[in-house]
């Protein structure tokens, strides 16, 4: 279990550590909601997330093989990865910062 969360841990870092690269200028919140990429942008992040995505398929894959976690929280967590895929994809790319987050929902 703990091997999991380290693991989990590692995948926030890495997907939390793109924010680094938002101009600071781009507002407040540190990014520009006016912004709209090109196709041949939306192609790229597209491979980009999609390595990301399989990268992050064949971890879950090897918990599951070593029994560190079942087969069905395995298909559980891939399936949140793909819906997480889709969102980005119906958004052209673009992160949607704006989404509650699990300590808000806690909060109320």
């Amino acid at each position: 279990m703990r091997t999991f969360w380290l693991a989990a841990m590692a995948a926030v870092f890495l997907v939390a550590g793109t924010a680094a690269f938002i101009p600071a200028e781009a507002g407040a919140e540190g990014f520009n909601r006016d912004v709209t990429l090109t196709e041949e942008q939306q192609k790229e992040m597209g491979a980009l997330h999609r390595e990301a995505f399989n990268k992050q398929k064949d971890i879950v894959n090897k918990y599951v093989e070593f029994n560190v976690l079942t087969k069905e929280k395995g298909e559980q967590i891939i399936a949140h990865f793909e819906r997480a895929y889709k969102e980005l994809e119906q958004n052209g790319f673009i992160p949607n910062w704006e989404r509650p987050h699990h300590s808000e929902k806690q909060d109320n």
